[in-house]
């Protein structure tokens, strides 16, 4: 049983491990700014107290337990260890009530300096590295894309199931009209990223086929083509395939023309008589500038198809 766990959950202990393996360098620079943070101020608060431990005046036992705490400099390096991550209430109480209340202001600008903002800085540090070093895992991308779209599927599919009321596995226009102007199914759209204003165009995309009627599969494949705002690169795809039909329709135009005037040319030749001087023959047109630009793209994509095989 434990091997089959390990198998089912491999591909999280191996992100984990490497998500450990990068925070390893992060890890490092912290404790190196942890470790002069807290040098520095567990020396000065050393060098406070060294008074209240030279006084032979003073209570010996309170004496010893401050000594305890800062008597050498590994004692105070462990007590502020003691103060950043763990229970920081005895070494202030200490001094505080022993020593002077002016430890206190010390105590609280330490904590809401270091103990709230530095070590949550850290923290955030190691989240952000953590999701790094998984966001660049191949296999943890296309694990969590294809979750994403398996339930993207589902909720489309349950849509489909209210839409269709008949439960024949079609959605008519009938079914598809009435369900979709209650503003309850329009928010649930919205959830979905798909906003619409007309409804029978929105119907007509859908079904591919054009039999008036939207299958499951159909639906499934068309919602997610109309998903969010067209992109910059689908508004250029679409100008550039504007221009390529207007191009061809130019083309179009400029041979139908030709062929009318080869006809034209070959009627007076017909019925000219015979020793009549018979007009020159038109000049050929030369092609537009439309028309040179759509053949030397042609050439360029062809060129570019070349290269690639």
């Amino acid at each position: 049983r434990l091997v089959r766990v390990l198998r089912t959950n491999a591909y999280s202990l191996k992100l984990l491990a490497a998500s450990i393996e990068a925070s390893f360098n992060t890890l490092f620079w912290s404790l190196c700014v942890l470790i002069l943070i807290q040098s520095v101020a567990g020396m000065l608060l050393a060098q406070a107290v060294q008074s209240y431990l030279d006084n032979d005046a003073n209570p010996l036992a309170t004496r010893q337990e401050i000594f305890s705490y800062y008597g050498t400099f590994w004692r105070c390096m462990v007590s502020m260890f003691e103060i950043t991550f763990a229970n920081w209430g005895p070494p202030c109480r200490l001094l505080l009530d022993y020593v002077s209340e002016y430890f206190g202001i010390f105590f609280l600008v330490y904590r809401c300096a270091i103990g709230f903002a530095v070590i949550n800085v850290i923290q955030a540090v190691f989240i952000q590295q953590t999701m790094k070093s998984a966001q660049l895992d191949d296999d943890f991308v296309i694990q969590e894309k294809n979750r994403e779209k398996v339930k993207y599927i589902t909720r489309l599919q349950r849509l489909f199931e209210m839409m269709d009321s008949s439960g024949d596995g079609f959605i008519s226009w009938e079914e598809f009209e009435p369900v979709l102007q209650t503003e309850q199914m329009r928010l649930l759209l919205a959830t979905l990223d798909i906003e619409f204003d007309d409804l029978q165009m929105l119907f007509h995309l859908l079904d591919d086929d054009g039999g008036g009627q939207i299958s499951c599969q159909e639906f499934i494949e068309g919602v997610p083509r109309m998903k969010g705002q067209a992109k910059n690169l689908d508004v250029i795809g679409l100008i550039h395939m504007c221009k390529r039909i207007e191009n061809k329709v130019d083309m179009m135009q400029q041979k139908q023309e030709q062929e009318q005037l080869a006809d034209e040319q070959e009627v007076i030749y017909s019925v000219a008589p015979t020793g009549t001087a018979l007009p020159p023959e038109p000049e050929p047109r030369r092609p537009s500038l439309a028309a040179a630009a759509a053949a030397e793209e042609e050439r360029e994509e062809r060129e570019e198809r070349e290269e690639r095989e």
